[in-house]
């Protein structure tokens, strides 16, 4: 379970939506700035960096790369 909180519905359905895009996670996972290895990966435009969820819970940011991928499996593998 993440600990990250974008939004309350005991705020009301609008404010609570307000909330939600005006979150700085929200705008990460909306709008990824992919690192490598997934920047210059042939499927970076179908998977957009995979799942943040795992990013944040493996690495500590929205921004990793999802430790389930293969591509990233083998590269932690070589470390």
């Amino acid at each position: 379970v993440l600990d990250v909180s974008s939004g309350n519905v005991k705020m009301g359905f609008r404010k609570a939506l307000e909330k939600y895009f005006e979150s700085e996670h929200v705008r990460k996972v909306m709008n990824p700035k992919l690192k490598e290895p997934c920047k210059s990966c042939d499927l970076r435009d179908v998977c957009m960096g995979g799942c943040y969820a795992r990013s944040y819970i493996a690495y500590g940011t929205f921004d990793g790369p999802d430790p389930y991928c293969p591509k990233v499996q083998r590269i932690e593998q070589v470390r």
